[in-house]
């Protein structure tokens, strides 16, 4: 066994924890009175500080940077470990970068354009060379791009169709309000002014001139596409030059779409060349997509099938047709095409029908093949169909538990598909696949960290059984030298909502804490779509629940199996996996060492309650209305993590927000960490730590991001108490 680093006695003058004011406010719904002590945080000029942090109040700022403060003054003893762990991901990082060769690209008529790093920076070059081969010419540096600002991500960069343009959208502050902006490809000059307040979303029409863009309504939320004309707005410029239109104002762009529902957003997709534009509109349970003719740059929207709630589908467009994703009569998803003069639902035609167990995931059409993946019983397969016979071939991609990704193709004339394949014990991989003969091709690897083995490792799964009798998969990533006799500190990671699947990828951070003697456990409980969409209806709305229960069931599972022991688990969960974990906390507390909560979504009740936050609406589909709906009121406050922090001991917790996060907003962790210290019994830790200039996925910068990680991981190794050295 490692020695002891972090004595389990207390330090003699330990600091003292912020304590924030109470002032309660009172409300009742449905008959039931809530109290809320720190209502405060949520600062009354939310909507305006959520774009600009500084109009935060300043009793706001100072709380969170004394939390912040203190946080850092309980971890001063780890500051030597977080060093030597930010050396050792930084060494790992250099060693990847040294076999790593030329960025993949993607390849649009005579151009291939790429992503690539810059050695030494913190943010990648969007770039393009010749299709053949040749220099390659940087079209967007993000270095440059972010001078001046404390957080920068690029959201995305399309080149025009003539090639002669690239639009590319921004976010400077992490609010998530993008910017949209065009740049000259020959001159490296902007054209026109940049657009704010987009969610970042767009599409070239075919005119290459034209571009639709998503923008932001009032309540942040995604709810309008516009239509911006870079010629048009070029003439009007020159005309007021000459004297013309001296008092003209800039002319606006034009609402092609309004959204009419607030629960739904609203995205933008293109076939190649822009000659089809689709809007597609969703909220967690139900889509519309509508198309707009690119090649009409006045064309206005038509829908493909209507909207009914619980109905889903995903479009293609192939020349005069259009191929569905739908669970119309399928769980887990049938696939079906219509022309595209009357796409409406009497019109399709089956070419995939629903096989129960078969959850079809994605599927892209070429010339003469269409293409489908499927994950049953948790594993990946890629299915080859010829358009002509029907006939099927089918390939299984992974041998334990993959994160696959489906690309859809640049050319659907080249009868190559590309996915892109990674699990626990292997890196990113990109794989074409030649769909004539199902010939494999790998493309890309990433490299693995210098001195991995695979051998070393061994994927485990296994199952738990819920009190209502449902088996819970449980993904367990172990060095094959760990002993399974209870010893072990174990990190349970769960997630459990919006459908989405917690699937396993390659984390090198992750095995610094597997190769110093740490399990890592994936519960994949109802909320997700882990074992289909069957899955996801048992853990949202009314049976919620089921995820919290799922989660317990799990730690209580790998502690019986000798993965573990009861009191030496780590849970781990972000966002609406932060909900899971703290959930759990409240129900199980002698379950769990610790608990790391990132960005979490500890304050549902009072956060649904409010119909004006930007995702509220949204939520009411996934968890229910609490504001019109007395049983989903009770059911809410049963779980939510906030109303029932309780007089009881709890393990250590570290909380993490972001200060423009607009998903969880920052006062949801603030006033979860505040009503824990005043109820909790015992010493165990509570930090908070606030990025203060990010959102809800952190910082952006490298090396910032480096140091968080550490901040983490030595927080796990300090309550473990553990030295922090590899163990194998």
């Amino acid at each position: 066994m490692p020695r002891r680093l972090f004595s389990p006695s207390a330090p003699p003058q330990p600091p003292t924890p912020p304590v924030a004011e109470r002032r309660p406010v009172t409300t009742t719904h449905h008959g039931i009175t809530l109290v809320d002590d720190y209502a405060w945080l949520k600062a009354a000029n939310w909507r305006e500080a959520m774009l600009d942090t500084s109009l935060l109040p300043a009793e706001i700022i100072r709380h969170l940077e004394a939390e912040n403060a203190y946080a850092e003054a309980v971890m001063r003893d780890t500051k030597a470990l977080r060093r030597k762990l930010v050396r050792e991901m930084d060494k790992r990082a250099d060693d990847e970068e040294e076999n790593d060769d030329e960025p993949l690209a993607h390849v649009i008529g005579d151009w291939a354009y790429f992503t690539r790093p810059v050695d030494g920076k913190d943010y990648d070059q969007f770039c393009r060379r010749p299709r053949d081969g040749g220099r390659a010419k940087v079209l967007i540096d993000c270095n440059k791009e972010a001078r001046g600002v404390d957080y920068f991500e690029l959201s995305a960069a399309t080149p025009s169709p003539d090639h002669a343009l690239v639009a590319y959208s921004y976010d400077a502050t992490g609010a998530e309000a993008f910017t949209l902006a065009v740049r000259d490809i020959a001159t490296g000059r902007r054209v026109g002014e940049p657009i704010e307040g987009t969610s970042g979303s767009f599409a070239w029409c075919a005119d290459s001139r034209t571009l639709l863009y998503v923008a932001l309504d009032a309540n942040h939320r995604p709810a309008l596409v516009r239509r911006h004309r870079l010629d048009e707005l070029r003439r009007h410029r020159l005309d007021a030059l000459r004297g013309d239109r001296l008092d003209a104002p800039d002319l606006p762009d034009d609402v092609v779409y309004a959204e009419p529902d607030p629960a739904f957003d609203v995205n933008l997709t293109s076939t190649p060349g822009g000659g089809h534009i689709l809007i597609e509109c969703e909220d967690h349970v139900s889509s519309e997509t509508l198309i707009v003719d690119g090649g009409l740059p006045d064309a206005m929207p038509r829908t493909i099938a209507g909207r009914r709630t619980g109905l889903r589908y995903e479009v293609e467009v192939r020349g005069n047709r259009v191929v569905l994703l739908t669970n119309d009569a399928a769980e887990d998803f049938r696939i079906v095409e219509a022309p595209l003069v009357d796409p409406a639902r009497q019109n399709w035609r089956e070419i995939v029908a629903y096989r129960p167990g078969h959850h079809i995931l994605a599927a892209a059409t070429f010339a003469h093949h269409l293409v489908r993946l499927e994950r049953r019983a948790g594993l990946g397969w890629l299915v080859i169909r010829d358009a002509a016979d029907g006939r099927e071939r089918e390939l299984r991609l992974a041998d334990e538990p993959a994160t696959i990704e489906l690309e859809q193709p640049d050319d659907p004339t080249v009868p190559i598909v590309r996915l892109t394949v990674e699990t626990l014990t292997a890196p990113e991989q990109v794989i074409e696949i030649t769909l004539a003969d199902s010939t494999q091709h790998m493309r890309k690897a990433a490299p693995p960290p210098k001195g991995f083995d695979r051998a070393n490792y061994v994927v485990d799964r296994l199952e738990a059984t819920a009190p209502d009798g449902a088996h819970v998969p449980v993904t367990v990533l172990r060095h094959k030298s760990t002993p399974l006799d209870g010893s072990a500190p174990l990190i349970l990671y769960g997630y459990g909502a919006y459908g989405v699947a917690a699937e396993p990828s390659f984390d090198a951070d992750r095995l610094m804490l597997v190769d110093r003697g740490f399990i890592h456990a994936t519960a994949h409980v109802r909320g997700g779509d882990d074992k289909g969409r069957g899955w996801y209806a048992a853990g949202r709305g009314p049976s919620k629940m089921n995820s919290f229960t799922d989660f317990i069931a799990a730690a209580r599972m790998l502690a019986a199996e000798r993965y573990t022991s009861e009191g030496r688990i780590v849970a781990h969960g972000d966002s609406a996996g932060g909900l899971l974990v703290a959930g759990s906390a409240n129900m199980a507390p002698e379950l769990f060492l610790a608990v790391i909560a990132e960005v979490p979504f500890v304050d549902p009740l009072n956060t649904l309650l409010d119909a004006e936050l930007p995702l509220t609406p949204g939520e009411w589909a996934e968890l229910g209305n609490p504001l019109a709906d007395a049983d989903d009121f009770r059911t809410i406050v049963a779980y939510s993590p906030y109303e029932n922090v309780k007089a009881q001991r709890y393990p250590h917790i570290l909380a993490k927000a972001g200060l423009s996060d607009q998903r969880v907003t920052y006062w949801e962790p603030a006033k979860w960490v505040a009503r824990l210290r005043e109820r909790k019994l015992g010493d165990s830790l509570v930090l908070l730590r606030t990025s203060m200039t990010g959102g809800h996925d952190g910082a952006s910068a490298g090396d910032d991001q480096s140091d968080d990680a550490a901040f983490d991981m030595a927080f796990i190794l300090k309550v473990v108490g553990e030295t922090g050295a590899p163990t194998v």
